[in-house]
Order: C-alpha cells, then sequence, then structure tokens
C-alpha cells in the first residue's frame, strides 16, 4: 500500500504502508506499519485499547479507530511526520474528555485551581461536549477546528441567546481547554486563536443613592433582617460576595474591629484584613452572630443567611435581591453588587481615596483587578468609624 501526496501536504515522498488491524491477547492494540518519511526506515505504531474494560467496547473501538486510520492514510498522512502532536490523529474525543475531567478535579483537589474556576470549567466542557455530540461534529481530537470552535460559538449566541460578553467567555474557556491540549499533544495548535473577541457593551450597574440606600435599608428591616446584614456588611466592608460567601466566624476580630480575609479565598490570593465599623460590629452582636462554632460560615449556604456549617454561594446575595428589587422600584441596573460601588464611593468622599481604595484592596478605585499589598496587615482605624448613608 502507498500513500499519496496531498496539496499542501508536508509529506514530499510516497510512503509505503500495511493496513491497520487489532491484535488481542494478553494486550490489544491496532498496529501498522509505515515508513519514516525521513529515514526511509519501515517502522510499526501500535496504538494501545487494553485501558478499555469491555471486550466489546474494544472491537468496537478498534473498527472506528481502522476506519479511520485508513481514510488519513490514504491521503497521504504520515504517523512519523506528526510529531509536534503525535496523539492529535488517533486519540478519542471521549477518551480525551475523560481525562480531561480527571485532570481538572485533581488540580481542584491539590488547591491548583479555586472552586469557582473548576466549577466553571466543569459547564463549560459540559455544554461544549453535548453540543459537540448532538452535531457529532468529532471523533478524534485532531478533527477539532477553527470552524468547529466559531460555529459553536455562533450557536451559543445566536441560537442560545447568550450576551456577548458570554460568548466571549465561552471563547476564553476553549482556548484555556485548547492550550490544556495542546501541552499533551492532542492537538498540533490552538484552533481559538484565530477567533476574534467581540467588542461587548460595559455593564450596566449603578450607584445607590443616599434616598434609595435608606429605602433599601428600610424594606429589607421588615422583610429580612439578616439580608440587611448582608447588605450592610457588602456597603461598609467592602469585601466582595463571593469572598462574603466564604468568610467564617473565626475570621471577625470583634475587639479590633477586623475581618480576616484569606488568600484561599480572596480573589487577590493574598492574605489581608479590612475594618469594621461600629454599625458592622453592632450588627454581629445583634445577630449572634459569635455565638455560632468559630468554624460556622458567616452568611451560610440558605436564604435565611444565618451562620452555617455548609459553605455558601456568592450568587445567593444576588438572586435573593433581584427577586426584591421590583418591590424596591430599583432599577435593572441596581445589583447587589452596586452595594460595594456605593460604599466605595462613600468612604472616599467621607475619609479620601486612600482610605477607600485600602479597604477595597485596590490599587486604585477605578482598577478592581489590581490589588495592594497590605502592609503589616493592619486595617484603618478610620474605617472602624465611618458612617455612611445604609
Amino acid at each position: 500500500m502507498y500513500g499519496r501526496k496531498r496539496v499542501g501536504c508536508s509529506i514530499y515522498s510516497i510512503t509505503p504502508y500495511t493496513i491497520p488491524a487489532l491484535y488481542t491477547g494478553k494486550e490489544w492494540y491496532v498496529a501498522w506499519r509505515q515508513a519514516d518519511p525521513v529515514t526511509g526506515v519501515i517502522k510499526r505504531k501500535r496504538i494501545m485499547l487494553t485501558h478499555i474494560k469491555s471486550k466489546a467496547e474494544r472491537r468496537q473501538r478498534a473498527q472506528q479507530l481502522i476506519l479511520f486510520l485508513l481514510e488519513k492514510l490514504a491521503t497521504g498522512w504520515n504517523v512519523w511526520a506528526e510529531e509536534a502532536s503525535p496523539l492529535a490523529s488517533y486519540t478519542m474525543w471521549e477518551d480525551m474528555a475523560a481525562i480531561y475531567r480527571e485532570s481538572i478535579e485533581a488540580d481542584y483537589k491539590a488547591g491548583q485551581i479555586k472552586e469557582n474556576t473548576y466549577y466553571g470549567y466543569c459547564s463549560y466542557f459540559r455544554v461544549f461536549d453535548a453540543w459537540l455530540a448532538k452535531r457529532r461534529a468529532i471523533t478524534h481530537t485532531g478533527e477539532l477546528s477553527t470552524a468547529i470552535c466559531s460555529q459553536f460559538l455562533d450557536y451559543m449566541q445566536r441560537t442560545k441567546g447568550v450576551s456577548i460578553q458570554t460568548r466571549n467567555n465561552y471563547r476564553g474557556y476553549l482556548s484555556v481547554l485548547c492550550e490544556w491540549m495542546k501541552e499533551r499533544g492532542y492537538i498540533a495548535a490552538n484552533p481559538v486563536t484565530p477567533i476574534k473577541k467581540k467588542t461587548a457593551q460595559q455593564k450596566k450597574r449603578v450607584q445607590f443613592t443616599a434616598k434609595e440606600l435608606k429605602r433599601l435599608h428600610d424594606y429589607f428591616a421588615e422583610v429580612n433582617p439578616r439580608f440587611l446584614f448582608a447588605c450592610e456588611f457588602a456597603y461598609y466592608t467592602l469585601i466582595r460576595p463571593i469572598e462574603m460567601a466564604k468568610l467564617r466566624v473565626r475570621d471577625i476580630d470583634i475587639d479590633k474591629q477586623e475581618i480576616f480575609v484569606s488568600a484561599s479565598i480572596s480573589k487577590s490570593k493574598r492574605d489581608s484584613v479590612v475594618g469594621i465599623n461600629n454599625i458592622i460590629r453592632a450588627r454581629v452582636r445583634e445577630m449572634g452572630i459569635l455565638d455560632a462554632p468559630p468554624d460556622w460560615y458567616i452568611f451560610g449556604n440558605s436564604t435565611d443567611f444565618a451562620p452555617c456549617p455548609h459553605i455558601g454561594d456568592g450568587r445567593t446575595f444576588r438572586d435573593y435581591f433581584l427577586k426584591h428589587r421590583a418591590a424596591l422600584g430599583l432599577s435593572d441596573a441596581h445589583q447587589f453588587y452596586s452595594l460595594k460601588d456605593s460604599g466605595i464611593r462613600d468612604l472616599a468622599n467621607a475619609y479620601g481615596i486612600v482610605m477607600a481604595r485600602d479597604q477595597a484592596r485596590h490599587t486604585d478605585i477605578t482598577t478592581t483587578n489590581k490589588y495592594l499589598t497590605a502592609s503589616g496587615l493592619a486595617a484603618h482605624e478610620e474605617t472602624k468609624k465611618f458612617r455612611g448613608a445604609l
């Protein structure tokens, strides 16, 4: 048998090969012989199938693999020429998918990626994998292309109706996934690189006015005092909702009027300390927060926002607020996160931009993704006396 050269193919010589066949015994594998295009030496190539538990599934996989290899070999493809990506052409997508899931789970358990990142990766991959399966788009990893990735992103935006920002988030995830595959030889190059981000409108989020904060205070004081405490906590401490959900009772030092935000839960991955003003200190005592076991989470994982032994979810604050936003007469641009924005504004107006910057753990009040290294992990005394509009 001889391979034929394709237009644009990197193989410049006719390369003999044998028909791939399944071999069984102590080890199961598909094997064939093919000439090395550089040396001309005919070498045997094996693709192991022993790792597949079911013999019936091994045979089925072998049949699929042999058909795939025959098509590839007939076009002039040469396994020995693919040094850049030796696994790409014959690794089944589903096999790679299983390895990928195990890999990110191991990274999560080892602390290499955060909980939200892990669950985000799982969610993104589940959606992409289901779309590929429904379309029967690819069988082997080497078939993943720019066109397929682009079609998936179009599907998410046009058919599923996701926003431009969410479409860009999927693009970013696919690029991360493809880099993971590239590093392990499942693909030769990242097919997402040529796909451009789309310009997304900035998130519409407005700060609360003093009257709106007063209205919010009075409303939740009657409807749910514990959620009011969560609102005040976000407004005065400037701690992010995702971090609030992971704070434990032991992180509060009521005497020093400080809260310790450990690197393990902080977005900045740095230990830091923020100040508790007199209002939050009083609420902590009033709500009996310190009566709960030290290891309990301050806000828990339910909508009563009481201390709980189970970790919470930062989205719970957002979701609960959205359910009551109409009753408060607020616009769609008012979000739970707006409390943090409003707190930064009011603290800066009261005590200066440096004070707000340090309490929010920002390099400046307009840059939310850069952080200062807290000198000595000390909270500003002025933040303990701050009295805002909420």
